[in-house]
């Protein structure tokens, strides 16, 4: 029974249907004639090997958005050969961080979450004894949301699942499931955090920095009028340079903006 089930799905035309009310976005589906880009093996070649392999087959969806038409786009890979570019490992104990990653399709940033889909023996067998066909040579397999990249960095049941289903050996979950700590870091967060308020932070505190270091010359100079005239303009510049980037913070960024602004240091989990 089983190969009768793996021969009719190499053989025949089959569209993996993506289920899932996660986000409000419409359902969606993949050919399974689709060529899978790190691989470079047909969708549905690799469902059956990893069948064959008593293995469930797990599918990442990847969302980028065009920065010019703001056109969404999603896109399907190996959830395993995914996160070989999504995540990584230092040293053999070190946790997981989520790296900023672009869509190997497009070029264009992921955005959002990354979903994981998962195709079972069950619903392959499932799909041939009910003859759920679009058409008399179509077969409509399901795919079943379970997980998303968050949940793969928090929850070691998660990373445990990913860990049995590899056909590899060797591969960074293994490592990972075996870690008590369900928090780990991710990556995205800290690099979205340097980008949009590291450069802020340098210009305040260099402001405030050369404020004090004038007040204090002042301090340890006396009230020469001379130097209070020299350094009039240069502490009248810095003053309204830090009134500015105030309220720009205060104007353009998020509300937590301001106070991330004045935390220098970066918050990790442990």
């Amino acid at each position: 029974m089983e190969n009768d089930v793996l021969e009719m799905v190499l053989k025949g035309c089959s569209r993996v249907v993506f289920d899932s009310d996660r986000g409000g976005l419409p359902s969606s589906s993949l050919d399974t004639e689709t060529v899978e880009v790190f691989t470079l093996e047909k969708f549905k070649d690799l469902i059956v090997s990893h069948i064959k392999e008593g293995k469930d087959f797990i599918i990442a969806e990847v969302t980028t958005r065009d920065p010019l038409t703001e056109s969404v786009f999603r896109s399907y890979y190996s959830a395993i050969e995914l996160n070989r570019i999504l995540f990584c490992v230092e040293g053999n104990n070190n946790p997981l961080y989520r790296v900023t990653a672009r869509n190997p399709i497009n070029n264009l940033r992921i955005t959002g979450k990354v979903f994981y889909y998962k195709i079972t023996w069950r619903t392959l067998s499932d799909v041939v004894k009910s003859r759920e066909c679009a058409c008399d040579n179509e077969m409509l397999i399901k795919a079943n949301y379970f997980a998303n990249d968050e949940d793969l960095l928090f929850d070691p049941s998660i990373r445990g699942y990913f860990a049995k289903n590899l056909i590899e050996e060797g591969y960074f979950v293994h490592r990972l499931e075996q870690m008590e700590s369900s928090m780990v870091i991710s990556e995205d967060l800290l690099e979205n955090y340097r980008d949009d308020k590291f450069g802020l932070k340098i210009i305040l505190y260099t402001n405030i920095g050369t404020i004090l270091v004038i007040f204090g010359m002042c301090i340890l100079l006396g009230s020469k009028e001379a130097f209070i005239v020299a350094m009039a303009p240069l502490s009248m510049t810095l003053l309204f340079s830090i009134l500015f980037l105030i309220l720009y913070v205060l104007l353009f960024e998020a509300p937590d903006g301001f106070s991330s602004i004045f935390n220098f240091r970066k918050s990790r989990l442990s």
